[in-house]
């Protein structure tokens, strides 16, 4: 994906295209952020083992209605944000209102992105959404589903469905031409946390057509671009 004729890079250190936020901040003058990220609930579909927000889980009823979550990205839209990501504290789809505030946001002037699980965006969300996000990032630990159910604290049903809704998301894109879509996963030999290198050859045959590895290191999160 292009965006101003340079390709959109759903990766760190993007402040260098950001170099009047950064000439302010330099000079101590006041300037809008350059990306919000906002969690939409607490709530989630799945019990990670590794979710560093695990602890929040007890606030499960506690998430943003849908006055307060439009009214805020009009706000963010008119306060000069260039961006909002849906992401953390819990699964932005567990929130009812998270498709409309996408849309919301795309039309107040906002890059709209989100970082999802995936299970709960199913073809009809992506239909929705996809044509008001610039990137959109599947998380994903382990490729199998044995594994993955382990991982994510959720039954193997919850694998299957991912890589159904991945599929229809792809497809969509392919169609419009947008948004950038990637997958960030790590792998596991065992439950004992021995990370491995991720290869596309490592994952499943399903992920493959199409996929793209961005960066594969041991130790660290793998980003495919799915196209």
């Amino acid at each position: 994906m292009r965006k101003n004729g340079k390709r959109l890079q759903v990766l760190p250190h993007k402040l260098l295209h950001h170099l009047e936020a950064l000439s302010s901040w330099k000079k101590g003058e006041y300037f809008p952020p350059v990306q919000v990220e906002l969690g939409a609930t607490y709530r989630s579909n799945q019990r990670c083992r590794w979710c560093y927000t695990a602890y929040l889980r007890e606030r499960k009823h506690l998430e943003l209605d849908r006055a307060v979550f439009m009214k805020i990205m009009e706000d963010l839209g008119s306060a000069g944000i260039a961006s909002v990501c849906l992401q953390g504290c819990g699964e932005p789809f567990m929130n009812p209102h998270s498709v409309e505030a996408i849309v919301t946001g795309k039309a107040s002037g906002l890059d709209m992105a989100v970082i999802t699980n995936g299970v709960l965006f199913t073809e009809d969300k992506a239909v929705e959404c996809l044509p008001h996000l610039s990137w959109m990032r599947f998380s994903a630990l382990e490729a199998d589903a044995k594994m993955y159910a382990y991982a994510h604290g959720c039954s193997e049903a919850q694998y299957r469905r991912l890589l159904r809704n991945i599929h229809a998301a792809t497809r969509l894109k392919n169609t419009i031409g947008h948004p950038e879509l990637v997958l960030s996963t790590m792998m596991f030999r065992t439950p004992y946390l021995c990370e491995v290198e991720v290869t596309p050859s490592a994952l499943p045959q399903p992920l493959l057509p199409g996929v793209h590895t961005r960066d594969a290191c041991p130790c660290r999160d793998t980003v495919l671009e799915l196209c």
